[in-house]
Formats: structure tokens, C-alpha cells, sequence
């Protein structure tokens, strides 16, 4: 199982397993249930030039594609310092857990500043302890 790391600017912290610059490598990815945990930003690319997608295009694939059970439970995360996509990636993932029937349990949200560049990644912890 991997962990994914979707960001097209920052650097990949310790603990993932592959760093994806595009929505569509990590739809890619996602669609092989070989995913274990990922952590999104939500704005990609240069809108005016290239075609990276969004953070919530996957969030979007997520929760679709968990509703259709096509796969299986993915441990979420946002890092984006978008607070309007952040929400609304926010949102979309915890319908996601829904449909697994995850109980209890919300995708992590976390600031990639404070708190992953200082060694605090709730993802890769609690990814860890399974």
C-alpha cells in the first residue's frame, strides 16, 4: 500500500511513499486501490497554463468512486492553504468516510508550515499504527 503526496510546489515529507504534481496521477493512482493514505492541496499548477487539476477534483473522484464502492478506504488529508478549497475538499472527503461506513473519524487537516515541516504528520501517524 502507498501513500500519496499531491502538491505541485512543495516538497514531499518523510513517511510518503510517491509525490504526484496533477489531480489525474493521483486519480491514476487511486483507481489501482493500491492507496493507502494521501494528503491534497487543492490549488495545482498555473490555472492559465497548465492543466494540473484541482485538490477537489480528486476529493470529487474520492468520494464518488467510495459511494460506487470501487475502493477501498482511503486515510485523507489536506494540506492546502486554500481555506475555500480546503472546505470544500473538507467536506467532500467526510462523504466519502460515509459511504466506507467510517464512524467517528474525519479527514485530517493540517497547516504544511507549522506543522509537517516540523515532524507532526497525523496521516503517516495514524497510517503507521495500523
Amino acid at each position: 500500500m502507498i501513500r500519496v503526496w499531491l502538491d505541485d510546489i512543495r516538497p514531499m515529507p518523510q513517511g510518503y511513499d510517491i509525490w504526484v504534481k496533477t489531480a489525474l496521477e493521483a486519480i491514476d493512482l487511486l483507481a489501482t486501490n493500491a492507496v493507502c493514505g494521501i494528503s491534497l492541496d487543492h490549488d495545482l499548477g498555473d490555472e492559465e497554463k497548465d492543466d494540473c487539476g484541482k485538490g477537489m477534483h480528486v476529493a470529487n473522484y474520492i468520494e464518488e468512486a467510495a459511494y460506487h464502492g470501487e475502493i477501498e478506504f482511503v486515510a485523507c488529508q489536506i494540506h492546502s492553504a486554500n481555506p475555500v478549497g480546503r472546505d470544500n475538499m473538507m467536506a467532500t472527503l467526510c462523504n466519502a468516510y460515509k459511504y466506507w461506513g467510517v464512524e467517528n473519524a474525519s479527514p485530517f487537516v493540517v497547516d504544511y508550515a507549522a506543522e509537517i515541516l516540523h515532524g507532526f504528520d497525523p496521516l503517516i501517524e495514524a497510517i503507521e499504527k495500523v
